[in-house]
């Protein structure tokens, strides 16, 4: 049986084996999850190389089918831990509310509504990667 695939990573792993296993993960995540409607992948800027502490995709719930708790839901189910890192944008944090007053930021607090982590760090097997793309997959509706 599957262990539980976490969705985050142990700092002192993180920090001596993280360049090569995430970013194989990463890249086999990014290449499973191309063109699955409804799912929305991080975008690298040119000529950078992110760290890949989070693998995060935004669920677009009108044409996925589910929204995100529903997702992370269903892959909690198939024994895949996801995370929402970023429950609400920093202008909703109470010690700037405090400072600033409320304020709104609609695409803000749009993907706030829409992004989850997905397991990505160097202790995934190709295996696992590939059981974690056919998850979004098949929890897709439609």
């Amino acid at each position: 049986m599957w262990k539980r695939l976490s969705a985050g990573s142990n700092l002192n792993d993180w920090m001596t084996c993280w360049p090569s296993g995430g970013a194989t993960a990463k890249c086999s995540l990014n290449e499973g999850l191309a063109g699955l409607p409804g799912i929305g992948l991080q975008r690298i800027t040119p000529n950078s190389e992110p760290a890949w502490r989070q693998y995060c995709v935004v669920v677009e719930p009108e044409t996925f089918g589910c929204d995100r708790n529903s997702l992370a839901q269903r892959l909690d189910e198939k024994g895949i831990a996801t995370a929402v890192h970023y429950p609400r944008g920093l202008h909703q944090q109470p010690i700037f509310e405090k400072l600033y007053g409320k304020s709104r930021l609609p695409h803000t607090e749009d993907l706030a509504r829409k992004i989850l982590a997905l397991p990505v760090h160097h202790g995934l097997s190709e295996e696992q990667v590939k059981f974690i793309i056919a998850a979004v997959q098949t929890s897709r509706l439609g």
